[in-house]
């Protein structure tokens, strides 16, 4: 009876120090396993971004090339130089320094062109001259500091490098009359564009060295070949070559994709819009989105209202066409 008792009060001991589950602490509910993050929102953000990068660094670059035609001596056309610009931005033909003239183009602090509704750009675009731009000479654009509406546009130059090349073909001598000419990138050259909030978008050529994009500038009421107003009012139509694009996001893993040009829908830039007014682009990574800026509300019946000179940009998911964003470029 001694040896049943010390195991009974044995036994009670372990349970006081091994309480048995009870149903407070009992597991009723699987936890929820991790979502995957949505690659159509992730892609569609990039895709957004790139649209604005894309169009803002255009934008400088055709702003670059209309001040500098301002000036005879650079593209060797035969008029004065003129200076509509107000004191902004401030234009200054430099000695040449054995590479070519170079005007050097001031925005200062900020620099507001075409009115109220045009950019804000901030910084310095040297425009280096090898020869009149109707012979065929490169032209050269060069960043420094650059900035427009806010967002920062970068052209990360290989050593020995004088900026963004151009060269024109042969104009024709029927009409519609046009320049057409490439622009060139080196290899380790890259464009980034940062927006307000740090977001940083790379944009470079799938391959280099090599053209990035091909420009036609149409004059379709010539009575001569084009002149120098051609570059001021003209419309521009440009090929876009596929190019590679890197998404930095504030949070996030970084994204890479393809851009790829659209058959028959090259991109139309309105210097009177200072916006492009048509034209698509293939947005790559694990789907296809489609930038479209082309698109305009009232043609296309999307109850924004607008016109093709709003700045405003269709990005289209492939997996459901309703399943859009309209962005607005700053």
């Amino acid at each position: 009876m001694k040896i049943l008792k010390t195991l009974t009060l044995g036994a009670a001991a372990l349970l006081m120090l091994f309480p048995s589950c009870s149903k407070d602490n009992t597991i009723t509910e699987i936890p929820t396993p991790p979502q995957e993050p949505d690659v159509t929102a992730i892609e569609q953000d990039a895709a957004e971004e790139y649209a604005i990068a894309n169009a803002l660094l255009h934008e400088v670059m055709i702003v670059g090339l209309q001040e500098a035609v301002k000036n005879p001596t650079i593209f060797g056309f035969n008029h004065e130089e003129i200076d509509d610009r107000g004191g902004c931005p401030e234009t200054k033909l430099l000695p040449d320094q054995g590479s070519g003239d170079t005007l050097r183009i001031d925005f200062g602090t900020g620099c507001q062109l075409g009115g109220d509704n045009g950019p804000t750009i901030s910084g310095t675009i040297l425009c280096i001259s090898e020869g009149p731009f109707n012979t065929g000479a490169n032209q050269y654009l060069l960043f420094k500091n650059l900035s427009i509406n806010g967002y920062e546009v970068a052209h990360n130059s290989a050593p020995g490098s004088k900026g963004i090349r151009f060269n024109n073909t042969t104009p024709s001598h029927l009409p519609p009359f046009e320049y057409n000419f490439d622009a060139f990138i080196e290899r380790g050259e890259n464009f980034t564009i940062t927006n307000p909030k740090g977001e940083k978008t790379i944009i470079e050529a799938l391959t280099a060295p090599r053209s990035f994009m091909s420009i036609a500038l149409q004059d379709n009421d010539p009575p001569l070949l084009p002149d120098f107003n051609d570059f001021l009012d003209a419309i521009y139509s440009i090929d876009i070559q596929p190019l590679k694009a890197y998404h930095y996001p504030i949070e996030g893993d970084v994204g890479f994709y393809t851009i790829t040009p659209v058959e028959n829908k090259p991109l139309i830039y309105s210097p009177l819009c200072r916006w492009f007014i048509g034209g698509q682009l293939g947005f790559w990574g694990e789907i296809e989105h489609t930038v479209d800026y082309g698109y305009d509300p009232v043609l296309g019946g999307d109850p924004v209202e607008g016109d093709g000179c709003d700045g405003l940009v269709k990005i289209i998911s492939p997996i459901d066409a309703k399943d859009c964003r309209f962005v607005y470029c700053p």
